[in-house]
């Protein structure tokens, strides 16, 4: 019986998008194994670690949320906590903790904490999700606590993360189409006000004012991190690469180091500068297919609380691709996010293979089991 269920489990598998997920792993890997010091062995070996993370994730009873998701979410606020006091400080940002000798990053669980705890609330209140209060009480109760840690760590790019989770899962569960648009026209406001004020950390309002004037933040003297220098390398390493790259392992500001962060935040870079347009529209093209079945799988869900995982993870991978790349090709601030499944990071790589399991999770269990009687 194990070995048949197992066989129709395999059967009913989203064979597509799993083959999309593989083909951005193996190009992941080869990118990162041609950058300088990026250390692709030991991210392979953490993709083996989140093999595990992912069948686990993508075969266990879903349901089972229901009674854990209070615990998960008291545990990842206890964390952030922890590494908001006693975390080191890594390019003006505290977000890793070490236990047991290894580094990892509670924020980036926190995201896939987040879809699971908005996935059962919402499934349990319903429609009455459309209600301004019901809406009001979701993100303040569940999305503005985790939101507000990671961002008194500096950390901006996961807090956008999960505010566009929180926006994904309230889209796709029902709410209120002009509650969502005020509460952004609202978060601008207030960015806004306090960016007037002095209240938004140097360094962000830095990435910024680099993104739109990068040749004024090239020296140290302007701005010591460079940012602008890292925007107009990332780009002339894009341009460089033409339509098939300068060859693998070719590329002269990849294997020269010039374009910073470039085996975390600016890999999309090196895959463009070494293997060309047609590998980066590639690319961008299998995380189109996993996004693609994602939404069939969120359409196609018979059960809320599938559907609203379903909605968690593609919200999550959708913001996280547009950010990237677009900051990679210049057409949005660096805000520290990574290329999920991409570019280096254990943390974020095993969050990633956590929430496509849940994905893969849903589409298995799609449907409703109904029985008839015999007649």
């Amino acid at each position: 019986m194990t070995s048949i269920l197992r066989s129709r489990q395999f059967r009913d598998a989203d064979h597509l998008m799993i083959a999309a997920m593989a083909g951005i792993v193996i190009l992941g890997m080869l990118t990162l194994r041609t950058i300088p010091g990026a250390d692709a062995r030991r991210q392979a070996l953490l993709f083996a670690v989140g093999i595990g993370f992912f069948l686990v994730a993508a075969y266990f009873d879903y349901g089972l949320l229901r009674h854990a998701w209070q615990a998960l979410y008291w545990a990842t606020l206890a964390a952030l906590v922890i590494v908001l006091v006693l975390g080191p400080r890594i390019f003006g940002a505290k977000g890793f903790i070490s236990l047991l000798g290894l580094q990892f990053q509670p924020s980036e669980f926190a995201k896939v904490v987040l879809i699971a705890c908005l996935a059962v609330y919402c499934a349990d209140v319903g429609s009455r999700i459309r209600d301004g209060l019901e809406f009001t009480v979701c993100f303040f109760s569940l999305a503005a606590p985790p939101m507000f840690l990671v961002l008194a760590g500096k950390d901006l790019g996961t807090t956008l993360v999960l505010m566009a989770i929180w926006i994904g899962v309230m889209y796709f569960a029902g709410a209120n189409l002009w509650h969502i648009a005020a509460f952004l026209v609202a978060g601008m406001v207030i960015t806004k006000l306090l960016w007037d004020q002095g209240f938004i950390p140097e360094y962000m309002m830095k990435r910024v004012m680099a993104w739109v004037t990068p040749n004024e933040f090239v020296s140290i003297d302007a701005d010591p991190r460079q940012t602008g220098l890292q925007y107009l390398r990332a780009r002339q390493a894009i341009g460089a690469g033409g339509v098939w790259g300068q060859g693998y392992g070719q590329g002269l500001l990849t294997q020269t180091g010039k374009v910073a962060a470039q085996e975390t935040d600016m890999t999309f870079s090196a895959l463009a500068e070494e293997m060309g347009f047609v590998f980066s529209a590639g690319l961008v093209l299998l995380y189109a297919v996993v996004i693609w079945r994602g939404l069939g799988t969120i359409a196609q869900t018979q059960h809320d609380l599938g559907r609203y995982l379903a909605a968690g993870v593609v919200s999550y991978l959708a913001f996280e691709l547009v950010v990237n790349v677009g900051m990679n090709i210049g057409l949005l601030p660096i805000t520290g996010i990574p290329l999920p499944l991409f570019s280096r990071g254990g943390s974020n790589l095993i969050t990633t293979m956590i929430a496509l399991g849940l994905l893969v999770n849903v589409h298995l269990r799609r449907r409703r089991i109904t029985f008839e009687a015999a007649t």
